[in-house]
């Protein structure tokens, strides 16, 4: 009798077993049904956005590609995960694969490129090229004839302007996000100061005296702001053994430009006081600390140029000021130091010809920039906007040199 209780028992367990796995094994099956049918939904819904966005941005393309001149603003909804959106000159495939740092990003747009796939329009997740599209005729006027456009939320806002046969991308100054001054360094109307160092007859500081350019002359906002903030800026010439500024150099200075304040960059001044001057103060601050990104109270954007850039450089300098942000200079010897001051910022990258940057520089600024984009010397003189400025105001800082 026990027994067969026993086996009664051994049979009730072994049934609930064989139920519970069974019911397991159809849970599993379930929950991977549900998956494949989502990931088949996505999969559908990605491929019909994709579908009806190739044919919007190609009637847009087409549209306005007879239309030379004719600027407008087109916005576009993306497939879910895109972050990038990489617009490609056809035409100037070579260089592109050549000299461009496009391919070293994404060398699924190099294979595109190199097999001659005719595809003009890649989309971006995390690095990954996700979908590549031919849009129509999208030509560029400047290297490195491609743009590369950030899609928050999946959406992709863009200015195409039409061209003689082709679409280019229009340069739009809201790309560049709104940096705030701290304008408590500023009160008392302060005089900026950095000597020249002469070496051989060459200007051997001409970076740091660059960099000073967008703390004196800027535009707090480039689209709303019409006011230029311009302070006096001075630069006194020091020839080989580029002594020190003294007290009597500073008397002069601070009575010339009528200032009480004076902000003395990359220099020591041991000098005390100046003598006659009642009230005034020196502040001796460096261009390469926080010293320098104290003028801003934030800023999400910089402006960045090759070390060795002299061209790229002296335009980068009034488009910084354009666009009131901070202006580096950069290689392999002093990038550490900037790890954190671009981590998480936008950079900006202003280009001379087919000059790129080197590799060890690019990867820096890929791994800690937010984001990057180049932007080509030759453009920013070319547009209206900048032109303007650039002649207007350019002045203003070529006359406020001492010898």
């Amino acid at each position: 009798m026990m027994n067969l209780i026993k086996n009664k028992k051994a049979a009730e367990l072994t049934q609930q077993l064989v139920i519970t796995i069974l019911f397991i094994i159809l849970i599993f099956a379930l929950v991977i049904f549900m998956i494949k049918a989502g990931n088949m939904i996505r999969e559908k819904t990605r491929q019909v956005i994709k579908a009806d966005l190739e044919a919007d941005i190609w009637a847009a393309i087409d549209f306005l590609s007879s239309k030379y001149g004719n600027i407008k603003k087109y916005t576009f909804i993306l497939p879910e995960g895109v972050d990038t959106a990489c617009f490609v000159d056809l035409n100037k495939s070579d260089i592109i694969i050549k000299n461009t740092t496009l391919v070293k990003d994404y060398p699924m747009i190099n294979d595109s490129l190199s097999a001659g796939n005719n595809k003009n329009l890649f989309f971006i997740e995390e690095y990954n090229v996700v979908d590549e599209l031919y849009i129509g005729e999208i030509c560029f006027d400047y290297y490195p004839f491609y743009s590369c456009v950030a899609t928050p939320g999946n959406v992709l806002v863009v200015w195409f302007e039409g061209r003689a046969g082709c679409t280019t991308l229009y340069f739009n100054w809201s790309m560049f996000p709104v940096n705030y001054r701290n304008f408590s360094l500023y009160d008392g109307n302060p005089l900026f100061l950095i000597q020249e160092r002469n070496e051989s007859g060459d200007v051997e500081n001409w970076r740091e005296i660059l960099e000073i350019v967008p703390l004196t002359l800027f535009k707090e906002n480039q689209i709303t702001s019409p006011y230029i903030y311009n302070y006096s800026v001075a630069y006194k010439n020091t020839p080989p053994p580029n002594k020190d500024i003294n007290s009597s150099d500073m008397v002069f200075l601070m009575d010339n430009y009528s200032s009480n304040k004076t902000y003395l960059f990359n220099s020591t001044y041991t000098g005390g006081s100046p003598s006659g001057c009642s009230g005034c103060s020196i502040e001796t601050k460096s261009t390469k600390t926080s010293d320098y990104f104290n003028f801003w109270i934030n800023y999400s954007s910089l402006i960045l140029i090759d070390y060795n850039n002299t061209y790229a450089g002296l335009i980068g300098a009034l488009l910084a000021s354009y666009v009131n942000a901070p202006l580096i200079f950069i290689n392999d010897n002093n990038r550490e130091y900037y790890e954190d001051l671009i981590r998480g910022k936008e950079v900006f990258i202003v280009t001379y010809g087919p000059i790129i940057l080197d590799d060890i520089i690019y990867k820096f600024v890929r791994d800690y920039s937010k984001r990057y984009q180049l932007i080509p010397e030759s453009f920013l003189r070319s547009e209206g906007s900048v032109s303007t400025f650039v002649n207007l105001y350019s002045r203003a800082v070529i006359v406020e040199l001492v010898g």
